[in-house]
Order: C-alpha cells, then sequence, then structure tokens
C-alpha cells in the first residue's frame, strides 16, 4: 500500500483539519499541529511505515491501529485525550488535544531541579493516571520522562500510548521484541515475558522517581549489554550518595518500586499513591525540603517556611526546631529563637547544644549574666566540648572579668596548642591591657595555625603597624588586599601605612578608590577614612581639596570635634582666616569636651594673624580658664602670648610667634595626635563598614 500523500503546506487539509507546521515524529508515524473546524489546536499523528524495523507491514499497522484503540477509549485529567480516529487512504489517523508543554525529559536536561513536594506529587498524578489505566485493563509498558508533559503548574500529561497493550487482548506477533526505552524497562519486560502485568509500569516508574532525586539513571552502563546486566543483576546505587537531602523514608519507597521481583515490588498504583499520600504528611520530608534550600540554595526564607510546615505536621519535630531556631538567630529573631529551643528542652532537657544556642540568644540581647549560666550548663553537660569553655572565656570579657577571661584562653590554649581562637582572643586581653608584645606574640602564633584566615591576619597586621614594624605590616596589607579584594578596613589601614611612610600618592590612590566605590556616602563608619584624606591632601599641599574631605567628615559624624578642629586648622593653612575664625566659634558653642582649651588657643591663634590682638587676648584668658582640660605645656605657651600681647597692645602688630621645639606647641605642620605612627588606624575590622552601592 502507498502512503497518502499529503502537502504540509499551511491551509491544507486532513479531513476536518487545517494543516499548520509538520512537527518531528518518531519512526512509525508523521506528526501534524493543525486546528479543527472550531480553531482549536490539535495534533494528528498519522501512520507511516518505518522500513527499518524488521516487524512486516501488517503487524505495524496492527500496532498503530491498537495504539488509536487503547488511546480512543481513556479519559482522564492526567491523561492527553484523544479527540478522533480515522483512517486517510486506508492508514489510520490519531488525533490528540494539543498540549503545548515540555516533556519531563526536556526538563531534566535542561537542569531544571525539582523540590521534594514536587517529585512526590508528580509521581502521584503519574501513579493516579496509572491506576485509571490499568483499571481499564491497560499496561503503558513505556512510562518514562519522554512520555510525560508537564505544564508550569507542574500538572503532568501521559502520552504515546504506542507499546501500550491491554491485558486480556489478543498478542500480537513478534511478542519478544523489547519496546519501549531500555533504561526504564522492568526485568520481566527486559527477558520478554509473555505475561506481564500492571507491576511492569511500577518499576518504570520507580526509575522516574529515582532520576527525578539523583539527576541520574538506576541502572547504567558503557554497552547495551552492560546495561541489562546491571538492570537484571545490579542494586541501584545509594540515593542519599547522590542526594543527600532525600530522607531515609523516601528512599525506602523508591526502592520497593525498583524490586527486580515483581512479587517483592509495590503491587499497585494505588498502593504506591497512598505511601505518597503518607509521605505527604510526614514532617520529615519537609524537614529535608528546608534543609535543602538552606544548605544547598542558601535561601533561609524558603528553609524556614518548609520547616514552619513540617512542625504543622509535627509540632515537636526535634530537628525541625533545631534547624528553625539557627535560622531565627541568623536572622535576630531572638524571642521566636528562644521558643524554639525551649520546646525542644521539654523534651531533650539535657541537650548541651540547646543550651548553648540559648546562651548565644541571651548574649546578643545583652544579657551577658544569663549567657554566662547557661554556657556553663552546656559545659557541664558536655566537657569536653572547647567551644563552651572558649564562649565562657569570652563572657567573661564582656563581664569585664578580664584576668578569668585570660586564664580561660590560656588554659584552652594548654589544652589545645593547634586551635588558633584562644591565641587571638588572648592576644585581644593583652592587647587592652596594654601588654603589646605579649599580644603580638599570640597574634603570630594564630597566624601560623590560621595564616590564611582575614581576622588572624589582620589583627598581626594593624598591631605590627602600630608598633612601627611597617614592613611586616605591609606584607600582610598586601597579602590581604590580594586575599580579600572586598576589605575596606585593609585599604584604609594600607593607606595610613602609605602615608606615614610618605607614599602619599600611593596613599591618595587608595582612599579616593575606597571613596568612589561608595560613592562617597556619609555613615558614620566612614568618617575615619575622610579624615585620613584630608590629611593626605594636606601634605600634598592641595588645601581645598583638604578643606572638602574635613567637610565629609563632619557630615558623618557631626558630633565629632575632631574634624572640626582639622577643618579650622585647615582652613588657617589656605590663609582663609574668617573661615577659620567662624569655624572655631561654632565648635566653642558644642560640648567640645577635651578639647575645650585647644579650640581657644586656636581661636586666639586665628585672630592674631587676621591682627585683631584684643580678640586674641580674650581668646587666651579663655583658654587658661579651661582648666580641666589645659595641658601644662600649653598654660605655658599662653602665659607667654598673653604676656607679649599685654605688652604690644596699642603699639605696632607683631605676629605671636610659638617656641621653638616647644614640645606641646598645638599648632603643628599637622595637628597634634596622641600617637602620630597610627593616627587613624583601624586595630580591628569594623562589620558595618560596607559599601552602599
Amino acid at each position: 500500500m502507498q502512503e497518502p500523500i499529503i502537502c504540509t503546506t499551511t491551509g491544507w487539509m486532513i479531513k476536518d483539519y487545517s494543516i499548520l507546521a509538520e512537527l518531528p515524529a518518531r519512526s512509525g508515524s508523521r506528526l501534524f499541529l493543525g486546528r479543527d473546524t472550531h480553531g482549536l489546536k490539535v495534533h494528528l499523528k498519522l501512520f507511516q511505515p518505518d522500513s527499518r524495523t524488521n516487524l512486516s507491514f501488517e503487524e505495524q499497522l496492527l500496532r498503530f491501529r491498537r495504539e488509536c484503540e487503547i488511546h480512543h477509549f481513556l479519559s482522564h485529567p492526567r491523561i492527553v485525550p484523544a479527540l478522533d480516529v480515522f483512517d486517510l487512504e486506508g492508514f489510520p489517523c490519531l488525533v490528540t488535544e494539543y498540549k503545548p508543554f515540555p516533556s519531563l525529559e526536556t526538563l531534566l536536561q535542561s537542569q531544571h531541579a525539582l523540590s521534594l513536594l514536587e517529585t512526590l506529587i508528580l509521581i502521584q498524578q503519574l501513579c493516579q493516571a496509572l491506576h485509571y489505566l490499568h483499571d481499564q485493563g491497560v499496561i503503558h509498558r513505556d512510562i518514562k520522562p519522554e512520555n510525560i508533559l508537564i505544564n508550569d503548574q507542574k500538572q503532568i500529561f501521559l502520552t504515546d500510548f504506542g507499546c501500550a497493550r491491554q491485558v486480556f487482548a489478543p498478542s500480537l506477533t513478534q511478542t519478544r521484541m523489547l519496546q519501549g526505552s531500555l533504561a526504564y524497562m522492568s526485568p520481566e519486560q527486559i527477558m520478554g515475558d509473555a505475561d506481564l502485568d500492571y507491576r511492569t509500569d511500577l518499576f518504570s516508574t520507580g526509575v522516574v522517581f529515582y532520576r527525578l532525586l539523583t539527576g541520574q539513571l538506576p541502572f547504567e552502563g558503557d554497552e547495551l549489554n552492560d546495561l541489562v546486566q546491571n538492570l537484571l543483576t545490579q542494586s541501584p546505587p545509594r540515593i542519599r550518595s547522590a542526594n543527600p537531602w532525600v530522607p531515609p523514608c523516601l528512599e525506602e519507597l523508591v526502592y520497593h518500586s525498583l524490586q527486580k521481583d515483581r512479587d517483592y515490588r509495590i503491587p499497585t498504583a494505588r498502593k504506591l499513591a497512598q505511601e505518597i499520600e503518607k509521605l505527604l504528611e510526614n514532617a520529615d520530608i519537609y524537614y529535608a525540603e528546608g534543609c535543602l534550600r538552606l544548605e544547598k540554595y542558601q535561601e533561609a526564607d524558603a528553609g524556614r517556611e518548609y520547616c514552619l510546615l513540617a512542625l504543622q505536621k509535627n509540632g515537636y519535630h526535634l530537628p525541625s526546631l533545631k534547624m528553625l531556631g539557627q535560622i531565627y538567630q541568623e536572622q535576630a529573631q531572638w524571642a521566636r529563637a528562644r521558643r524554639c529551643y525551649e520546646r525542644i528542652l521539654e523534651l531533650q532537657e539535657r541537650d548541651p547544644a540547646v543550651y548553648f544556642a540559648l546562651c548565644k540568644i541571651e548574649k546578643a540581647e545583652g544579657f551577658i549574666e544569663a549567657a554566662f549560666s547557661l554556657v556553663e550548663q552546656a559545659h557541664q553537660l558536655d566537657p569536653n566540648n572547647l567551644l563552651y569553655p572558649f564562649e565562657m572565656g569570652c563572657l567573661l570579657q564582656l563581664l569585664n572579668r578580664r584576668y578569668e577571661a585570660l586564664a580561660q584562653f590560656q588554659n584552652l590554649i594548654q589544652l589545645d596548642q593547634t586551635w588558633e581562637p584562644p591565641f587571638t582572643e588572648a592576644g585581644n586581653l593583652y592587647y587592652l591591657e596594654g601588654q603589646k608584645e605579649a599580644a603580638l606574640d599570640h597574634y603570630r602564633k594564630a597566624y601560623e595555625l590560621q595564616p590564611q584566615t582575614f581576622d588572624t591576619v589582620y589583627h598581626l597586621a594593624s598591631l605590627y603597624h602600630e608598633l612601627g614594624y611597617y614592613h611586616e605590616a605591609l606584607r600582610l596589607y598586601q597579602q590581604l588586599n590580594q586575599d580579600f579584594p572586598g576589605s575596606f578596613e585593609t585599604r584604609h589601614n594600607l593607606a595610613n601605612l602609605y602615608y606615614h611612610l610618605g607614599e602619599l600618592a600611593q596613599a591618595r590612590h587608595l582612599l579616593e578608590a575606597l571613596l568612589n566605590e561608595i560613592n562617597w556616602i556619609h555613615a558614620p563608619e566612614w568618617e575615619i577614612s575622610y579624615r585620613l584624606l584630608g590629611f593626605v591632601y594636606g601634605r600634598l599641599n592641595l588645601q581645598a581639596a583638604s578643606i572638602e574631605m574635613y567637610k565629609h567628615a563632619i557630615l558623618c559624624k557631626p558630633e565629632q570635634m575632631d574634624a572640626y578642629l582639622y577643618l579650622a586648622f585647615a582652613y588657617r593653612e589656605a590663609l582663609r582666616l574668617e573661615e577659620a575664625i567662624k569655624t572655631l566659634m561654632y565648635i566653642s558653642q558644642l560640648p567640645v569636651g577635651s578639647g575645650e582649651a585647644v579650640v581657644y588657643f586656636l581661636m586666639a591663634r586665628g585672630y592674631f594673624e587676621q591682627g585683631k590682638e584684643a580678640e586674641a587676648q580674650q581668646a587666651l584668658e579663655q583658654c587658661l580658664s579651661c582648666t580641666a582640660t589645659l595641658t601644662s605645656g600649653m598654660e605655658q605657651q599662653v602665659l607667654q602670648d598673653l604676656q607679649f600681647l599685654k605688652g604690644r597692645l596699642g603699639s605696632e602688630r607683631k605676629r605671636i610667634r610659638p617656641r621653638p621645639n616647644a614640645s606641646n606647641q598645638p599648632i603643628q605642620a599637622e595637628p597634634a595626635t596622641p600617637n602620630p605612627k597610627t593616627i587613624l588606624l583601624f586595630a580591628k575590622p569594623v562589620n558595618k563598614r560596607k559599601s552602599a552601592v
């Protein structure tokens, strides 16, 4: 019989259907996209004999007719509806509803990951379709992802009944021919059993189930014979090895459907659907999904929601309570985190990890004594966990019990000399006590143990910097800048170091790049960088730029007096004396604290340089009245200047000359600082220093 002649040009008709396009099809048929008389799109599958198969033309035709007959009488929401069956010049044609959805195979090939719950619901839908099929006496025999369509709502539609047969229908010839895709076949189907029953579809469903959970097939082989041999004799690899988030209860269900002996396999699709329904009420499934979202995708909010769903199934599900408590802790929702841990203690009152978690919450809320009591309880329950005495040391430090804290850290160092944190914390305490060489020794040891950790390198670098070991500090800062290029503290301190080494161009470049990166925002933590750049510009004789930097610094911390003083000094250096005086007069109205005497002293200098000797004398007298903040060196200078002014009033004006080599001279080439070697140095990282971009 000759094939029917069909032109696939748009507008040609097959029966009552206009042809829109020919689509790719499997061997044995041609597939068309068409439109019916109501304007609805349909698929038309027309028989076409395949010369490459060993089946006769008659056998192929009978099989296609059987597919049409089976598909046409099926009606289920999860099966693609067959709308019409007719012959075209003696060749059967099957018309099905148009479902413009990708196959599950396409979804898997695109690396689209389904959640555990989506997988369960998808397999449950497949089981519903199979239960209906089996009730109609039909075995599909070709269950695989390619024959399952899936829409955006994760609803599936089973299709392609080319391998299906009715259980009690007369068998066709060549019954031993392998039908279906080999990797999804049951052992009995591969062996060509004539008495195949519904359980072959359940094995294939198990293979789909396994692949959805792991992304791989349970039975594979480089050659066809290897695949067959593995499928017949080997157990599938453990699901949890490929996907550790699959809970054991789900893993066991999949293995049950993959039993090689069908008598030990899940007996019916309905039974498998019922087992899935039980799993959907099991808190372990929701907890596992929460772990997957949190650990693999870092989706804390999704992890939290799945834990809450798990607790709806079981209000005392311990793993969910623990994970939910951790999520709430990380989100600083202390009250909710506390409730989670307190519920755990109702069941496990001797769990040290829970007491430790509660300690962290109390510490975060500022209840240090309560936190210390809780970590003591944790330590009593588990004396071998060094984290607990370490936390006790940290809390003692917060309670200002530094010697006890230091003893705690030293004891930990004796117990384990390979653990870095006690060395770092002991170094911090020695630093606070002014024992900087001892601090340096401990920071060096911490660096030996953890040479790639930011904090250990940073602590050592900043102390080297402060103690004047500039080359060692420079090497470590450069290491940090390479390993942690986003660290603002490192770049600031490196600029500071270049400033003191006289490398002003490099200091300027680093600071300008840093402040450009944050779009010159005025958060308090950036005041120190603006002020340092002001110093750099001053040393480069860029007084106008220096003035602008001090203004930025003031905008960051309007209550900070130092930036005002440096601004006044910069105005004076730029010979903008009136602006310097106005700035100082403004400062004098503020609660300047320890800088009060300096303000009036600078004001006196400004007035004198303007030729206003009476005002200068008045400012010096106000400076003398600041007894609480007036140093002995400044007092001596003020008295000398007053004596000079009183002798000069009414005569030719002369400039007030500072005493040569005066160790306490307030007005210098740069403003006086307690430690000019380390001015504006970050001793520790400031976590809030981050870009606003």
